[in-house]
């Protein structure tokens, strides 16, 4: 991860409306997948994460592996639909980033 984390200047705004609020709060998410999304490039590359969830199902008798694919599934999901949610809220108000 970069020691660059501008992005968290934007938890310390100081909103006037509720469209600022989101907008800021996309930015910050925005910024902070970008420092992670090396690490959680197999989560959130569709190809990637397919390929990886065909090579656990070969695996199925291993449990250790069973839990690591059922856990990068859960935080794929979280990834996705926190992105979604926050720019979804953001252009509710006219503020998407």
């Amino acid at each position: 991860m970069s020691s660059n984390k501008d992005y968290e200047k934007y938890l310390q705004q100081d909103e006037k409306t509720i469209g600022e609020f989101f907008s800021n709060m996309s930015k910050y998410w925005h910024g902070f997948m970008d420092e992670i999304r090396e690490d959680m490039k197999i989560a959130l590359d569709d190809k990637e994460y397919n390929s990886m969830a065909a090579d656990v199902a070969e695996m199925s008798d291993d449990p250790e592996m069973l839990e690591l694919a059922a856990n990068m599934g859960k935080m794929r999901l979280i990834a996705k639909a926190s992105d979604k949610a926050i720019d979804g809220a953001a252009a509710l108000f006219n503020r998407k980033r």
